[in-house]
């Protein structure tokens, strides 16, 4: 009888963590590595850093998808410390022109 209870425990666990969004709702899915092997045209650089730090894997939109935006981690002047500024990006995706449906596809930060 325990192990029935603690049966139906787990069942309401993973039923209660599932999320249910509406499909007019948009919904952020984290890519992480998933897409890095994709193909690509170019490469964004800076004249003005590529200094410091150690840079990871390529964050790449799905098949299919396009960035439309992004967002960034930044860092406060640190007085002298290690003042890289910029410590990760995040890419909005979406596909095609229904912008219903986003990734978000986040670079390690540091």
């Amino acid at each position: 009888m325990a192990l029935l209870y603690v049966a139906i425990l787990c069942l309401l666990t993973v039923v209660s963590s599932v999320e249910v969004v509406p499909e007019d709702q948009p919904r952020v899915i984290h890519a992480g590595t998933t897409f890095g092997l994709r193909n690509y045209s170019s490469i964004l650089t800076v004249p003005n850093g590529e200094k410091f730090g150690i840079w990871m894997w390529s964050e790449l939109c799905p098949e299919n998808f396009y960035a439309t935006g992004f967002s960034l981690r930044i860092e406060s002047n640190q007085y002298g410390s290690d003042d890289t500024a910029l410590n990760g990006i995040r890419l909005f995706c979406v596909q095609n022109e229904d912008r219903r449906f986003i990734y978000s596809v986040e670079s390690h930060t540091g």
